[in-house]
């Protein structure tokens, strides 16, 4: 006798979340599409709460698998997920982050009404400065990577996406070993190998940028954009040797640069920007003109221009000098930043 598969998997990678932890859980259980699994791993969680937490979702709901493994990263837990999901469709779902009760109601709905290898609803990206509702969608409910190029390659959020399982499997798309960046190679593999995308104008994802899972807090692991890049380089080289899309990849992961050269360590800085200026100049940023706007494009041409400090001082002194004030400020206000 076969055992019927859920519809959709949900993939959780949890590593110490704690009681943020609730947050994503609870609104898996609340799905109005209630023909789901949720597969958690646990890349190596040590901090007892999360340990309990685990046990008793696990205990609570049969619709809950759990599996332990030694600590590897998100981009590992996230295929270990994948290797172990039964559902027709997958998500991938961070630990602290909560889904809308009808994101698998909707996704599904509109994934079997179209045939999508891809279906992508919206994301609420919740900051200290507010919420904002990502991407904006144009009015169509299918999509194409040569008509929309620009659109899906700035917002390359895997939060708001329902895959097709046997798509990722059949096309070999796994995440990739990087601990910065993985979303940028995993989208380009997904984007350029899906037959139809299809869109939810709906926010389905909530996700909270906090203290834990800000750029700051890496160190090193910010170099790992860089193996990113170069991944992105291979990639296209090989699946893209009409360079189609492979500029507004590339330009997608320089804007990821720009973005960590806000966040770098200072005493990282001169040499994370010397390996930068080092990528951008083994290629052709003229070709990435049509690919981005025109003050990141402008932004790119400085970097090739000027040295660390030069950059530092025209782009970052200011923010990272207002920025603790700013922190300090909602302190005494009570109010919590990042």
């Amino acid at each position: 006798m076969s055992i019927k598969r859920p519809q959709v998997s949900f993939i959780v990678p949890v590593y110490n979340p704690g009681e943020l932890l609730r947050r994503c859980m609870d609104a898996l259980f609340v799905q109005t599409h209630d023909d789901f699994e949720i597969v958690l791993v646990n890349d190596g969680s040590t901090d007892p709460l999360t340990l309990d937490l685990l046990d008793e979702y696990v205990s609570m709901d049969a619709r809950v698998r759990l599996y332990h493994k030694d600590n590897g990263g998100q981009s590992d837990a996230r295929n270990y997920g994948l290797n172990h999901a039964q559902g027709d469709y997958v998500a991938f779902v961070d630990h602290d982050d909560a889904v809308e009760p009808v994101f698998a109601e909707l996704l599904v709905q509109q994934a079997l009404k179209t045939g999508a290898d891809v279906t992508m609803g919206q994301v609420a990206y919740h900051t200290n400065r507010g919420v904002q509702i990502l991407p904006e969608y144009p009015d169509e409910d299918v999509i194409s990577l040569v008509d929309y190029q620009y659109l899906l390659t700035k917002q390359m959020l895997h939060w708001k996406n329902l895959y097709r399982r046997t798509f990722l499997l059949e096309n070999l798309i796994k995440w990739p070993d990087v601990r910065w960046g993985e979303d940028i190679v995993f989208s380009c593999m997904v984007l350029v190998k899906a037959n139809k995308i299809a869109l939810v104008h709906e926010v389905v994802y909530h996700y909270y940028l906090h203290a834990a899972n800000t750029m700051s807090n890496l160190g090193r692991k910010t170099f790992d954009i860089i193996k990113t890049f170069q991944m992105i380089k291979l990639f296209g080289s090989i699946h893209d040797p009409d360079k189609k899309y492979y500029d507004s990849f590339l330009a997608r992961a320089a804007f990821a640069f720009i973005h960590n050269l806000k966040t770098v360590p200072l005493s990282m800085f001169a040499e994370f920007y010397g390996k930068v200026k080092e990528e951008f100049e083994a290629v052709n940023l003229e070709d990435w003109r049509q690919a981005t706007d025109r003050k990141r494009y402008q932004r790119l041409q400085f970097i090739l221009k000027h040295s660390a400090w030069v950059y530092f001082i025209r782009y970052n002194f200011f923010s990272r000098l207002v920025f603790p004030i700013r922190v300090l400020k909602a302190k005494i206000k009570g109010v919590k930043v990042g």
